[in-house]
């Protein structure tokens, strides 16, 4: 996660280490999924030390609990008065609900700190770029489960497992190198089975991001 370090260490030549993940977080897991746009608890305003939070239309919430998950985890919930979100012309953004105020069910301020801090440098520049060089990863990945049998291992124990690991990246290698010397070009992003049963007005209309520029992986990047 970036830009916070997520861990720390050092490494054999003794210079400290920080480990980070880049990965795009995704939007608010919340229940209050509209398929109009809803409000998401990122759009809130949250005061920590005060133990209130803003919506976007500058309504203070009225309750602020803190609870403790079954994973230990503490987390706060706050809720917002009936009276503000019943007459707000913003509520089918907001919550399907009619009988009560919107609710917000937060993590806790550390990882809500971190979440923010994440989407915020994953949408600047550096991110975006940073985050592409993960396709081909991903791609290597992806290649090595559905043509050479990576999810699965033929053997018992981890020596032989680890061999097995070895003699497909050597696969991929040799795979990418003949596709290189034979021209063969890149393959198109599929569509999922999923996907492809949705009406054609139904898909987004914007082409997908080029793959020219993505940092493919170099023949040793395997082994």
């Amino acid at each position: 996660m970036a830009p916070r370090s997520v861990r720390t260490g050092s490494s054999p030549a003794g210079r400290s280490t920080v480990s980070r993940s880049v990965a795009p977080r995704g939007r608010s897991k919340g229940g209050q999924r509209l398929p109009t746009g809803p409000t998401i608890s990122p759009q809130f305003t949250i005061d920590w030390a005060q133990q209130q939070a803003r919506c976007p239309q500058g309504k203070l919430s009225t309750v602020w609990r803190e609870y403790v998950a079954r994973e230990g985890q503490p987390y706060p919930l706050v809720r917002f008065s009936r009276q503000d979100c019943r007459p707000c012309p913003a509520r089918p953004l907001c919550s399907r609900t009619t009988d009560t105020g919107r609710r917000l069910h937060l993590p806790s301020q550390e990882r809500f700190e971190a979440l923010q801090a994440a989407r915020t440098w994953y949408a600047s520049e550096e991110g975006r770029q940073h985050y592409r060089c993960r396709a081909g990863v991903e791609g290597t990945l992806s290649q090595g489960v559905r043509a050479f049998g990576l999810r699965q291992t033929r053997y018992r124990g981890l020596e032989k497992t680890h061999l097995q690991h070895v003699a497909i990246a050597a696969a991929i290698n040799i795979d990418r190198l003949v596709a290189w010397l034979e021209e063969r070009p890149q393959a198109k992003t599929r569509t999922s089975r999923f996907a492809a049963l949705a009406p054609a007005c139904a898909l987004p209309s914007r082409p997908l991001p080029s793959t020219d520029n993505l940092c493919p992986p170099g023949l040793g990047d395997l082994l």
